[in-house]
Parts: C-alpha cells; structure tokens; sequence
C-alpha cells in the first residue's frame, strides 16, 4: 500500500479508537474525520472546524479515509483563502480575543482609521 501523502498533518483523536482522526495546521486543530459504524452507512465522516479569523466549520461524508482526509484539507484552505482575498481588499477580520462564539466582523480599515 502506498504512503499517505497529506498536506497537514494527522494524529489519531483517542489512541484506542483506530478510525478516528484530528488534523492540524501547526497546533491548531482544523478538522477530524471518523469511520462511520451505522447499518445504514458506511464510509468515512468528515468535518472542517478551524476557528482562526474566522470560525469555519463544513462537514460531509466520504467513500475514504483518505478521500475525507482531503476534503477537510481542502476546504481548510479554501476558508483561508477568503480571509485573505477579504484582508486583500481593505478589510479587516476581527481580532481573534474579541471573537464571541463562532461569530465573525469585519470592518474597513477607513472607519479604523
């Protein structure tokens, strides 16, 4: 079988439960994908849940870990790019101490100013 190749990196969540993992960028968990254990599904669950500027959070279902694996790698960047086409235009995201909860502001650097 050939090696995993993912852009972040994976750990398991408990390390007696076998088909549960967490992702990271750096020490900042982005997201987690699980082997679903239903009669009525099988496949892999996976969630997308960074809290950075913004709070972000998408989740899905997969046919595999891996396919799960790159799906919450790939909406991760997809959120991290909006925060930086947004900061690209002028804007600015609320600092991350003045979040509450998963709610996010953002305000033009003009009325900072």
């Amino acid at each position: 079988m050939a090696e995993r190749q993912f852009k972040y990196r994976w750990d398991r969540t408990w390390p007696e439960v076998p088909e549960d993992y967490l992702a990271f960028d750096g020490e900042m968990k982005i997201g987690r994908v699980h082997r679903m254990n239903s009669i009525s599904a099988g496949g892999w669950y996976w969630a997308m849940n960074a809290a950075i500027e913004w709070s972000g959070s998408v989740a899905g279902t997969a046919e595999t870990r891996d396919e799960a694996c790159r799906e919450v790698e790939r909406q991760y960047d997809a959120m991290v790019a909006r925060i930086a086409a947004v900061e690209g235009n002028g804007l600015e995201t609320r600092p991350a101490g003045e979040r509450r909860g998963a709610s996010w502001l953002m305000t033009t650097r003009a009325s900072n100013a």
